[in-house]
């Protein structure tokens, strides 16, 4: 509650110098203006289409350095007969549509469920429905999705969404997408620019057309999804360089409940499943050891 708060009270002063616009409350924007633009009918939350691209900026304490990336969509695809595009989203491949209704759809490519079956679909986010409203979708267990807000972008005003999950706090943009992401205690990510159907909006930096689309930069342990999970939940790591990797699950005590993996890997993304079938409901903490590196993370498991 009180980062909530916290949030409310900032939102009316950010600037980000780091990102490609500044947010704007509800009440900040006239209602005239509102009901010209509710006029011109539904809202595109989840823009799409082949070679959309959207950069993001964070801070790396670690280094004391400004970290960029890009999720682009580089292709799209026939799956059931349904049009779904692939996007490159930090490393990992995901598949994506939008309904009719404008809710976003998502492949279970990684088996989350583990069903055996990787070309079913679940939700993945649904913005435009009423204030407080609550859902489970294919990445967090609770979305709450808050009251409209404003983004202030090439002298364009956009509607947003701010949406509460597990893991953070997720603000969309209308014809533009995810602008901000800012996760559970840690600071935020901010969109520098996007190219939306052609169209550049923000600013792009250094941004390089790699022949495989993938190229690891850093080591990273990625945050598991989904989280909270029952009884499986995915790991996704990257290795900038061959190491000798250990990949554990820990208790509360510190005690090793899993080993997940052991043993020496070439440069390259990586994804591990986790199944915490024969294991208790509680917090458990996921290690990944890679030569001199080393980086914890913690997942709940439910019933």
């Amino acid at each position: 509650m009180k980062r909530m708060l916290f949030i409310m009270i900032l939102l009316p002063v950010m600037i980000f110098a780091q990102g490609a616009g500044r947010y704007l409350n509800n009440n900040e924007v006239p209602q005239s203006f509102k009901e010209r633009y509710f006029s011109k009918g539904d809202h595109k939350f989840f823009p799409m289409h082949v070679r959309d691209l959207w950069q993001y900026v964070y801070y790396d304490h670690d280094n004391d350095t400004l970290e960029y990336f890009e999720n682009k969509i580089i292709k799209d695809t026939l799956v059931n007969n349904l049009q779904f595009f692939k996007m490159l989203k930090h490393y990992y491949l995901y598949y994506y549509r939008t309904d009719n209704e404008g809710v976003l759809r998502v492949l279970d490519t990684y088996d989350c469920d583990s069903d055996g079956i990787t070309d079913e679909e679940f939700l993945g986010d649904s913005l435009d429905v009423p204030y407080q409203t609550m859902y489970h979708s294919y990445f967090d267990i609770v979305h709450i999705v808050r009251d409209t807000m404003w983004y202030v972008i090439d002298n364009d005003t956009l509607f947003t969404r701010m949406v509460f999950t597990i893991g953070g706090e997720l603000f969309y943009t209308d014809r533009i997408g995810l602008t901000m992401i800012w996760p559970e205690q840690n600071e935020p990510i901010y969109l520098t620019g996007a190219i939306i159907n052609g169209v550049t909006h923000g600013t792009l930096v250094g941004i390089e057309d790699e022949p495989n689309g993938i190229k690891p930069a850093k080591f990273e342990l990625e945050q598991n999804y989904p989280n909270p999970f029952n009884p499986t939940t995915n790991i996704n790591f990257t290795l900038p360089k061959d190491s000798n990797v250990r990949l554990s699950v820990y208790n509360l005590l510190g005690q090793k409940v899993a080993a997940l993996m052991d043993k020496p890997l070439t440069a390259g993304q990586y994804h591990v499943t986790f199944n915490g079938s024969d294991l208790p409901s509680g917090v458990y903490f996921y290690r990944l050891q890679a030569g001199k590196y080393s980086q914890t993370r913690k997942m709940l498991l439910m019933e």
